[in-house]
Formats: structure tokens, sequence, C-alpha cells
């Protein structure tokens, strides 16, 4: 039986990205709100978004929307102690 070497096949979670270092390829890390995917070894240094051909976006971080609708008062808690007047 013969074995076929397939390398790395999935992503591999980077976290936010830290320009000190080098990445693998298939990394993902979150960059100015965005998600990028090496797409070969990055050496250090080498931003997500500076068309430099090392990162592809994943995922691209939506417009701020409307201010929700205010809800319901709550109830009144305990008065408390009242201090010298």
């Amino acid at each position: 039986m013969s074995t076929l070497k397939l390398g790395k096949v999935g992503i591999t979670l980077g976290g936010i990205f830290d320009p000190s270092k080098s990445y693998d390829k298939l990394v993902m890390v979150t960059y100015g709100g965005h998600s990028w995917v090496s797409a070969s070894e990055v050496p250090s240094g080498m931003y997500p978004g500076d068309n430099n051909g090392y990162w592809q976006l994943f995922s691209a971080r939506g417009e701020q929307g409307p201010q929700g609708l205010i809800g319901p008062t709550g109830v009144a808690g305990p008065q408390g102690e009242k201090g010298d007047t």
C-alpha cells in the first residue's frame, strides 16, 4: 500500500495578529476587525491587508447597526441608609 502525504489541509487558529511572529500556511488571525488566513508561509512584519500576497481576507467586519429600542425601566431596588445631613 502506498502512502500519500497531503501536508497541512486545515486552518489553524492563530489568535490576534502579532507582527513580531512568523506564520505557517493556513493560519487564521484577526486584525483590524477582520479574519485573515495566511496563503503561504508569512515572515514577521507582513501585515494582513497590505496587498503583500501573504494574507487572504476570510471574513470582514460589518457596519455598525442602528441603535436598538430602549427597554422598559426595571424595578426599583431597596432604599439605602441615609447619611448625615
